[in-house]
């Protein structure tokens, strides 16, 4: 995979550096620092050292890696690092918001515990509605949020109230631009697909409902809604294609489109994903316009190189990680798959061949993706190659549409009906009951490391071993998935289980026996999921919400976006407030049965009763089990 490419393979080494820099603490990175340096002196005194001209290279590299992590960490955290574990009263302008919380540039802050310009990532539940451009007053506690915070470019995290909001006060042009195109879209879409064009034109993903982005990602075509190569290549290669046909020529085309790159990637944000594709098309461009033949594996590691060398941690950030996983895969088998697309004589056939190799690719994305999907989120689309043969030939009618339809406001009708036509492919893929394969069930741990070994074995081999080594990788990750899947649902079928979560924010119980799976919210800040699948279940049955506030409706919100719920039972206490009349909303448009309780109401699970509200427990047989306090599984049958 690396031969010949000595830049990417120093670019690989000097990102080994910044991860040992990272995961190693006190005397282990002295250590490792230590003997990597014993082993560039080595190499420099010993001329007939082994491998020298390659060792060297790559172990100054990792040197580079770690003391530049530091370096920048040292930097950044002196200023600020005397206010982790402080409260203070902060005003400050959001530039960025997310479904987890938002990003603010300080302007005044109490004690002077940052300085003015200080970035701070603020966790918050939402209770308000906030946007990029508005001003906040809060009083927040500020923590470091570690090597994974710190891919956001911040170098402080917190929670806290947010008691004042004054609506675009602190916004820029570049704001106010993205918000008049925003405004645009809001209008001239129906409200089923404003959200999604928003996402898919300008990257706002905050108003796409979180259930339907579920159903996105379930389907395996989530992809579509974050702006990145795929976006980008298909606006600036039609822009590059339309001004070489003219008098323009090849280089003032490629320049053209260079610039072009540059303003797109400011109009919609340099996230990682963005940031990555941009370096990558400007390489292209410039080959085009320079006359030297570009080579994408050098590209899209020179694009990393330079996304650490900006900010080391972005490393960690998982959209990078997505995308740079899925386009090294692309990148080094599509020249097996094009090869074997040649090789066949009748042209029906390869031109059939030729358009079902979509399919390939995806899947080819999906198996070098699916480490980071296995460790980040909750569920594996095994659905995705197929969704993505329907959906990508929409998504990219729908885009191109969207943006010419800001020049032809007409053209926003046939927009709009390609993306609310994508909203319903990806329901009902996402509808199936195998659509998408939990990422906690048992067994899973050894499918990652299948899939990570497939990911380097398929990068050893030679090109014309590629096409069946994938295929031989792909089959043995499979059978693990479908071994596991299985295990999953015996025990799900042979255990009575209970799982608490107690204390920290999340109060929460889940009840499995038999198949079935009742999950009680006792209130808290948040739920976590997970817990359903830990039990054996893939969906959850009855869903009591003890408690109705914000909170609660967020976090059913939350349940809905990662599993399917058949009932819902509402506390008596809700009705005629604006959180039942939301939760009937839910329930009405995603077909879930609501029932209301009064103090408490018990419902069976299999061969147990759960008993929640005012009075929280289990019955199993003879045997009553109290969650309150208990933070483990606990398996009621004596099983394990």
């Amino acid at each position: 995979m690396f031969r010949l490419r000595p830049l990417a393979l120093w670019i690989t080494a000097f990102a080994a550096g910044i991860l040992c820099a990272v995961f190693t603490e006190g005397v282990a990175k002295i250590a490792l620092f230590a003997v990597i340096g014993v082993l560039c002196v080595t190499c420099f005194a010993v001329r007939r050292f082994p491998y020298r001209a390659t060792v060297l290279p790559l172990a100054l590299a990792l040197i580079l890696g770690m003391g530049y992590l530091e370096i920048r960490g040292y930097v950044a955290e002196r200023a600020v690092s005397q206010s982790y574990g402080c409260k203070g009263d902060i005003t400050g302008d959001v530039t960025e918001t997310d479904s987890y919380g938002f990003t603010v540039s300080v302007l005044t802050v109490s004690d002077n515990l940052l300085p003015k310009g200080a970035k701070v990532r603020v966790y918050y539940d939402f209770e308000r509605d906030i946007c990029a451009g508005d001003r906040v007053y809060c009083t927040l506690e500020f923590s470091d949020p570690g090597a994974e915070g710190y891919s956001y470019g911040t170098y402080v995290s917190a929670t806290g109230d947010v008691f004042r909001v004054d609506s675009q006060k602190g916004s820029t042009p570049l704001i106010n631009f993205r918000n008049a195109v925003n405004g645009i879209i809001q209008r001239r879409f129906s409200s089923e697909s404003s959200g999604v064009a928003k996402a898919m034109l300008t990257g706002e993903r905050s108003d796409v409902d979180p259930i339907l982005y579920s159903a996105y990602r379930f389907s395996g075509i989530a992809h579509i809604l974050v702006i990145s190569g795929f976006h980008m290549s298909l606006i600036l290669m039609s822009v590059y294609f339309m001004l070489y046909s003219t008098k323009a020529g090849k280089r003032y085309a490629g320049l053209i489109c260079i610039f072009l790159t540059l303003v797109f990637g400011c109009c919609v944000g340099f996230t990682p994903s963005v940031s990555r594709a941009a370096v990558m098309c400007i390489a292209v461009f410039a080959g085009g316009s320079f006359n030297y033949k570009n080579d994408s594996f050098t590209s899209l590691f020179t694009a990393l190189g330079i996304l650490l060398l900006l900010n080391p941690y972005s490393i960690f950030s998982v959209g990078l990680q997505l995308s740079f996983l899925c386009s090294l895969g692309i990148i080094t088998l599509s020249p097996a798959i094009g090869e074997a697309v040649t090789k066949i004589k009748k042209r029906f056939v390869r031109f059939t061949v030729k358009q079902l190799s979509s399919v390939l690719i995806s899947a080819v994305a999906a198996l070098f993706s699916f480490p980071v999907v296995c460790y980040s989120f909750g569920s594996f689309s095994i659905i995705s190659p197929v969704t993505n043969l329907v959906a990508i030939p929409v998504s990219s009618i729908g885009t191109v549409l969207g943006y010419l339809s800001f020049v032809i406001p007409p053209l926003s009708h046939l927009a709009d009906l390609c993306f609310r036509l994508l909203n319903k492919i990806a329901v009902f893929f996402a509808s199936f009951e195998f659509a998408a394969v939990s990422t906690k069930i048992t067994g899973m741990k050894t499918a990652l490391l299948i899939a990570a070994a497939s990911v380097i074995i398929i990068g050893s081999v030679k090109l014309k071993h590629r096409l069946r080594t994938f295929g031989i990788c792909t089959c043995c990750l499979a059978l693990c998935i479908g071994i596991s899947a299985g295990a999953n649902a015996y025990i799900g079928n042979t255990r009575t289980a209970v799982k608490c979560v107690w204390g920290k924010g999340c109060y929460q119980f889940i009840a499995a026996s038999g198949g079935e799976c009742v999950f009680t919210d006792m209130g808290g800040a948040y739920v976590i999921t997970d817990d359903v699948f830990e039990t054996g279940n893939t969906k959850i049955d009855v869903y009591i919400m003890s408690e109705c506030d914000s909170h609660s409706l967020g976090n059913l919100c939350n349940v809905l976006s990662n599993v399917s719920i058949d009932k819902i039972y509402i506390s008596s206490q809700s009705l005629d407030t604006e959180i039942y009349r939301r939760v009937e909303q839910l329930a009405l448009r995603w077909n879930i049965e609501t029932e209301v309780f009064e103090e408490n109401i018990t419902v069976p699970a299999g061969k147990a009763y759960v008993t929640a509200g005012d009075v929280n427990l289990v019955e199993y047989g003879y045997d009553t089990f109290l969650p309150e306090g208990k933070n483990d599984i606990f398996y009621l049958d004596g099983r394990k």
